[in-house]
């Protein structure tokens, strides 16, 4: 399948299929918020998508996680609401709801119908500037990521894609485990928390993204709680990616082990480069599915292993 602006086509048949989807309107509000707006009214559901230009890659060398951890508090207390009744609100409503963080960006999203979205962006909104942290929340989420990295670190296939990312990126952050490790997540207390918090979550180089059938008058509500927003400091700029740019070969011993997981990898181009896409195309072509040439080379054809795939994922614009 080939894509072009938006027309799709099929190499197997002669049917062409026209896509036109609706376009973004924009706009900057006083305070630095940008507001992308795509109204779809007839798919009865509305989409809130808040993103802040920080992610892993601002997390302290010593403290990886924290990006992570911070993201996963913003939903566990406000000064207003508990956990609980943030979890108890959110299922009442039907709604989808979390934050996220990644290595160059968090997000805050929620999915709910047409008809709730004001009781929808009460909460977003409560949740973006009044989270507390609560200890008692932060003690169970560490316990229980402390246990899955734990697990983490015993399945082979993880051990050796932490290796090659530590070996492809020397020490800058792409080279460290973005989740953190067991030791990394124990260290952080509630201040570390609060100073990330207070340090990078900054409005002025936010963006909100709406999807969905949003009203006029919703649409100003929105407006005029986010013009509230005090912005927290000027925009963070994230660290670069350092390479190695010397061949290494790099040997995981776990005798425990029932197979052997070999991977290989090596930078590429950024992902704004004029040819990311076509690469992409070609990488997916390589071995993006069961369908693609290293599979069907080497498990169809010859049955050397369960599965080979390639993938090419963007670190940096």
């Amino acid at each position: 399948m080939f894509m072009q602006n938006s027309l799709f086509y099929t190499s197997d048949t002669d049917l062409e299929i026209k896509i036109k989807l609706p376009e973004f309107e924009k706009q900057t509000l006083n305070n630095g918020i940008q507001i992308y707006q795509m109204p779809t009214g007839d798919v009865g559901l509305s989409n809130l998508f808040f993103l802040f230009q920080h992610g892993g890659v601002n997390d302290p060398e010593k403290m990886c996680g924290l990006a992570h951890t911070t993201a996963a508090m913003l939903t566990k207390g406000t000064k207003s609401k508990s956990a609980a009744e943030i979890d108890f609100f959110s299922d009442h409503l039907g709604m989808m709801f979390g934050a996220h963080a990644y290595k160059l960006y968090t997000t805050l999203e929620a999915e709910v119908l047409d008809e709730y979205v004001n009781s929808a962006w009460e909460l977003f909104y409560e949740v973006l500037t009044n989270p507390v942290f609560p200890e008692g929340e932060l003690s169970k989420h560490k316990r229980r990521k402390i246990n899955a990295l734990k697990k983490i670190s015993e399945d082979p296939g993880q051990l050796v894609g932490m290796a090659l990312l530590q070996q492809m990126f020397n020490k800058s952050y792409f080279g460290r485990p973005g989740a953190g490790t067991p030791k990394n997540i124990d260290s952080i207390q509630k201040q570390h928390v609060l100073d990330f918090y207070n340090h990078y979550f900054n409005f002025k180089s936010a963006s909100l993204f709406l999807v969905g059938g949003i009203s006029d008058k919703q649409l100003m509500r929105i407006e005029n709680d986010l013009l509230k927003m005090d912005d927290k400091s000027n925009r963070i700029e994230s660290e670069k990616p350092q390479f190695r740019n010397s061949f290494k070969l790099w040997i995981i011993d776990k005798p425990d082990a029932t197979q052997v997981q070999v991977k290989a990898g090596w930078h590429s181009i950024p992902q704004f480069h004029k040819d990311y896409y076509p690469l992409q195309m070609g990488t997916m072509m390589l071995g993006g599915g069961f369908s693609s040439r290293l599979m069907q080379e080497i498990r169809v054809k010859h049955g050397l292993s369960y599965g080979a795939y390639s993938q090419l994922q963007p670190v940096d614009k």
